[in-house]
């Protein structure tokens, strides 16, 4: 299966330094301005090797993708997702992959939304890294942002 990736560098931006000095540098920053399609394999009649797991709600565990809520954001429609590698243990240490998901672009099939993220998940086969889809969120602070980066 091909995967075609455009690349788009934007300014700068202190949202995305903020980011980056709370997260550390300990961190792969994954598809920060990468518009990744999702091909799924009924798309081009190819058989998929890979399948992103569907984001749920719940606690976070081994293999499961799930919808989080910052404590600031708790009440608004703001949420990124947490992926656990499917060979997690608690005490175990394990890099970060940490995916934006940029801006909505139907032509390349990115929504631009965190639920339709899978870059992070194809980077690590499921195994071996934490994934992070993290959003921008609209100026309003009350919802993910899928275009323009919140403006």
């Amino acid at each position: 299966m091909t995967l075609s990736v455009s690349v788009t560098t934007p300014t700068a931006s202190t949202s995305s330094a903020r980011v980056i000095d709370w997260l550390g540098c300990s961190m792969l920053f994954a598809g920060m301005f990468l518009h990744c399609p999702i091909v799924r394999s009924d798309d081009r009649g190819l058989s998929s090797d890979l399948v992103t797991p569907e984001m749920s709600d719940g606690s976070p565990k081994s293999g499961r993708r799930v919808r989080v809520a910052s404590p600031e954001y708790v009440g608004t429609d703001v949420y990124h997702a947490l992926y656990l590698p499917q060979n997690w243990e608690p005490r175990g240490r394990y890099p970060v992959i940490v995916e934006y998901t940029g801006n909505k672009h139907p032509v390349s099939g990115s929504s631009g939304e965190v639920k339709d993220a899978n870059l992070g998940y194809g980077i690590s086969g499921g195994r071996d890294y934490i994934w992070v889809s993290m959003p921008y969120i609209e100026q309003d602070g009350k919802r993910n942002a899928t275009t323009w980066w919140g403006d």
